[in-house]
């Protein structure tokens, strides 16, 4: 059993994540013990590696789109300039 506690200051972006987990799981299955659970059990909690992956693809299209963007950002201003 643990004596003491440790915390670690987390970022707002993560901050905000958990906080829309807890909701999410809350809204789906109601109140329980775990944030993140089971696909097929919710009174489980997820495995880690699923967790893991699952975060790993949202931030992978996250920055995705970010690139695209800046792409797009700077071939519009290439298409502006030479059309000037």
């Amino acid at each position: 059993m643990k004596t003491h506690f440790y915390e670690k200051p987390i970022s707002q972006e993560l901050a905000v994540l958990i906080k829309e987990a807890i909701r999410y799981r809350e809204k789906e299955h109601g109140k329980g013990k775990y944030i993140f659970t089971s696909l097929s059990d919710p009174s489980k909690p997820m495995k880690y590696a699923t967790v893991q992956q699952k975060l790993q693809i949202k931030y992978i299209r996250k920055i995705s789109e970010m690139i695209r963007e800046n792409i797009l950002d700077s071939v519009l201003t290439c298409i502006g300039i030479f059309m000037a």
